[in-house]
This record gives C-alpha cells, sequence and structure tokens, in this order.
C-alpha cells in the first residue's frame, strides 16, 4: 500500500462533464474523510453532499479542482 502522505499528487482542472465523471469518487473520499471524529458522519450526509454536489455542477460558471495520486482521489477545494 502506497503511504499517502509521500505519493506525488496530481491536480486536474474540471468542468461540468468531467466533474460528473468523477461524482462517485467525490462521495467516497467525502464519506472517508467526515466518518471519522468529530464528525462521526453517515450515508444520510454522503447522500447530502452527492445531492448539493449535482446542483453546483450544473450551475453557470462550474469549476472543480481535484488532486489524485497513485491511490486515487485525495482532496478537492470546497468553498
Amino acid at each position: 500500500m502506497n503511504d499517502p502522505a509521500t505519493e506525488l499528487v496530481h491536480y486536474d482542472h474540471l468542468g461540468p462533464e468531467g466533474a460528473a465523471d468523477v461524482a462517485k469518487a467525490l462521495s467516497s473520499l467525502y464519506r472517508d474523510v467526515y466518518a471519522e471524529p468529530p464528525y462521526n458522519w453517515g450515508d444520510e450526509h454522503v447522500e447530502f453532499f452527492a445531492k448539493r454536489f449535482e446542483q453546483q455542477r450544473q450551475a453557470p460558471g462550474f469549476d472543480l479542482v481535484v488532486a489524485h495520486a497513485a491511490s486515487g482521489l485525495v482532496g478537492l477545494p470546497s468553498g
């Protein structure tokens, strides 16, 4: 297993269509991050994230940057 702390990270700039291609991976990353304390969030939060992301993805001017490494998706900016 690769150590994410030492993996080379690449960034991709995606528009709405590219974001649709990584939506499931984003939801999975969200689940992994927020399942741990102090959040302990469950599936209902992941579903909310996925629905909100789909709405945002369809908004005019939507833009997404994702970070990925050999182990998969490792981050995204939010704001």
